[in-house]
């Protein structure tokens, strides 16, 4: 408990911890200018901040860059402190103390902590950002301003209790940024190098959208988000049922785990 702790503190006051805060900020903020920009010029101004919230749109420049980049800036903080300390060999020090199997346990804790840390600090404060000029009506059925199918996850509630739909949401996409850091995680324990393990694991989410768009899948004749970017926000042409997300984010959760414990038990440090 008391390296958990001590690891915790050690995340929040880490530098690049703030960095990452910091660049998130600056995302959200080109996304909010970018909406008063159009609510001044009246467009769009019609819509309420449900429908314009950055976890449910992705059309303005920073909601793009945001989604894009989502796997570096939620695991820069803390996700390549792991790969760092096997190369510089502090991790026998702590090992020697504590264990292997609670020092891998924290790593992996407090890496999923940080990620989603910055994804909730980053579309927490989005959502009040655009709440300062857009109202707060519920969303209208017939509005045609969203694509939010029949049968996707919680998108019932989108119309009838849309506060309860964006913290659902937000925890989806919070757990999301967990996940991502924790596999990024898990790609620098074989790397070993801190720069390198960010790129790979950048690569491999970009790639892995663009494996899904030539395997697509349909339910009922409609094809289903199956890539882990489509995930990361709710309005989209294709359909995303509960099953799909959550099966998803276990999936790559279980594949991360199995890896690392894989790793953690052949990793000798006598």
């Amino acid at each position: 408990m008391n390296y958990l702790r001590l690891e915790y503190k050690r995340m929040l006051k880490c530098r690049t911890f703030i960095m990452s805060l910091f660049f998130s900020a600056a995302i959200l903020l080109l996304d909010v200018c970018q909406d008063y920009w159009l609510y001044m010029q009246g467009i769009d101004a019609h819509m309420s901040v449900f429908e314009k919230w950055l976890g449910v749109r992705c059309i303005s420049y920073g909601s793009v860059v945001w989604n894009f980049l989502f796997v570096i800036l939620v695991s820069v903080p803390f996700s390549c402190t792991l790969c760092s300390e096997i190369k510089n060999h502090y991790d026998l020090h702590v090992i020697s103390k504590i264990g292997k199997r609670k020092y891998f346990f924290v790593k992996v804790l407090i890496s999923f902590i940080s990620g989603f840390l910055i994804s909730l600090f980053t579309l927490v404060l989005d959502f009040l950002l655009l709440a300062l000029y857009n109202k707060a009506t519920y969303p209208l059925v017939d509005s045609m301003n969203e694509s939010i199918l029949q049968n996707e996850f919680l998108s019932i509630y989108f119309y009838s209790h849309p506060y309860i739909y964006c913290t659902a949401w937000l925890l989806i996409i919070c757990i999301w940024a967990g996940i991502f850091s924790v596999f990024t995680l898990t790609v620098g324990v074989f790397i070993r190098k801190a720069s390198i393990a960010l790129i790979v694991a950048q690569i491999l989410f970009v790639l892995q959208y663009i494996l899904s768009k030539f395997f697509p899948v349909y339910l009922n004749g409609i094809p289903v988000e199956l890539s882990w970017m489509g995930q990361l926000y709710s309005d989209c042409l294709n359909l995303k049922p509960w099953f799909v997300v959550l099966g998803s984010q276990l999936a790559l959760l279980l594949l991360c785990m199995i890896a690392i414990c894989w790793k953690g038990k052949k990793y000798s440090y006598v």
